[in-house]
């Protein structure tokens, strides 16, 4: 059996990062070919950086290695980044402060973004209260009895069609 060797990359995962409004987070690895790893903080070079996450909208914290700000793995190269499933983890940047920093904003980062989805998630489920409300006014007027069965049947149709469970 041939022993193929694919070419690596040595990567630094920096932390998450926040997209275009709407769009998944990111995830922010730091491209270290011919960077020693002395405890000196690091140079930032637009260049090295390497983005990567999740096609799907919304928080997720989808990331090709399972990785905290600060560690380094080595990947096999793809035509177009890396194979995630390649990774081996070489250990961790030595220069604190940079990895301290960078763990407080991936912190901040992903925190925002989780509470955001979380108010939006809330906000849509308040939305259906908030459209019944002149249905309930008026089932708690002066309604007779049959007139409050028509009516919470009509209410019934109207949820059941919103969240997508009546075809018609």
């Amino acid at each position: 059996m041939p022993d193929d060797h694919k070419p690596r990359i040595t990567l630094l995962y920096v932390g998450c990062r926040e997209n275009e409004k709407g769009k998944p987070l990111s995830h922010l690895w730091y491209d270290l070919t011919g960077i020693d790893n002395n405890g000196e903080p690091l140079k930032d070079e637009p260049d090295r950086h390497q983005l990567f996450g999740s096609k799907k909208k919304g928080h997720t914290t989808k990331n090709i290695a399972f990785a905290s700000p600060g560690a380094i793995y080595s990947f096999e190269k793809s035509e177009g980044g890396v194979y995630g499933s390649t990774g081996h983890y070489q250990g961790r940047w030595a220069c604190e402060e940079d990895v301290v920093k960078w763990t407080a904003e991936h912190n901040a980062i992903d925190r925002t973004a989780e509470l955001a989805e979380r108010a939006k998630k809330e906000s849509k489920e308040h939305l259906d209260w908030d459209a019944l409300e002149p249905f309930r006014k008026a089932y708690h007027g002066r309604l007779n009895y049959k007139q409050q069965q028509m009516l919470l049947a009509q209410v019934m149709q109207h949820i059941t069609r919103f969240r997508g469970g009546d075809d018609e």
